[in-house]
């Protein structure tokens, strides 16, 4: 039975809170982005061009982050900055309206994609 210390409870407690809310924040706003673009006009073509390159980015975006998290040897730091960048490019795409800056906004919106995963 490997039961965690009383002064470790808040610290779990906070990373859990994080992890729920960083995952709720991701599949509220993926999963909106689909009709978001329909609505603009956007066809399933383009909406597939724009999802596609999410994995592509991904790839590289997590040893990225895992690189520089061990360059300056500071976790929080970098889950700070990740979360950050995840909310402003958020806001960015949904200001967006042309296509080839939308494409951009999405593959830097994809270099944030799940900042919790530095926490493991």
């Amino acid at each position: 039975m490997n039961e965690a210390l009383p002064h470790q409870q808040p610290r779990y407690a906070i990373l859990r809170g994080f992890s729920f809310s960083s995952y709720m924040t991701m599949a509220v706003i993926v999963s909106y982005f689909p009709l978001y673009f329909k609505s603009m006009g956007y066809s399933t073509v383009q909406i597939g061009l724009l999802y596609s390159i999410g994995p592509m980015i991904g790839i590289f975006s997590n040893l990225f982050w895992g690189l520089i998290s061990d360059k300056y040897r500071t976790v929080k730091k970098i889950l700070i900055v990740v979360l950050i960048g995840q909310w402003i490019m958020a806001l960015c795409v949904f200001q967006s309206s042309q296509f080839g800056v939308l494409l951009l906004l999405m593959a830097v919106f994809f270099l944030f994609p799940v900042p919790d995963q530095f926490a493991v």
